[in-house]
């Protein structure tokens, strides 16, 4: 399930059944068109993520355990999405028209096989 899902998002599986929640990428989407950019509720739906994945892992430490690569890669995706938002709450909406979509987390890029090998990931 989740290596043919896209780098950074949650299968929908995974927050069916182990509780796993994506809702920091919904906050960096529903906050980029607004004229003020507040990086707070990104960065608190972001923390309840992280809870999500902590939590999932206490329960359930041996399926966890299979799948830790891939969270380990979601966890740097919500701290990436955390400091990007950061940035954001700086710039206008003019310049962040400029760049790429806050949503780009869950982009189309998916896990090529044997991704975590070499980088420091088990």
């Amino acid at each position: 399930m989740w290596e043919q899902g896209s780098i950074g998002r949650v299968p929908s599986a995974a927050s069916y059944y182990d509780g796993i929640t994506d809702n920091g990428q919904d906050a960096a989407r529903r906050m980029w068109h607004l004229i003020t950019y507040d990086s707070a509720p990104v960065i608190e739906a972001s923390a309840a993520d992280r809870r999500s994945v902590a939590a999932f892992r206490a329960k359930n430490a041996a399926a966890a355990k299979t799948i830790a690569a891939y969270l380990d890669q979601y966890l740097v995706s919500l701290a990436a999405l955390e400091d990007d938002a950061r940035a954001l709450e700086r710039r206008s909406i003019v310049e962040r028209g400029r760049g790429p979509f806050a949503g780009y987390y869950g982009s189309a890029k998916s896990h090529p096989p044997n991704w975590n090998v070499g980088h420091g990931i088990t």
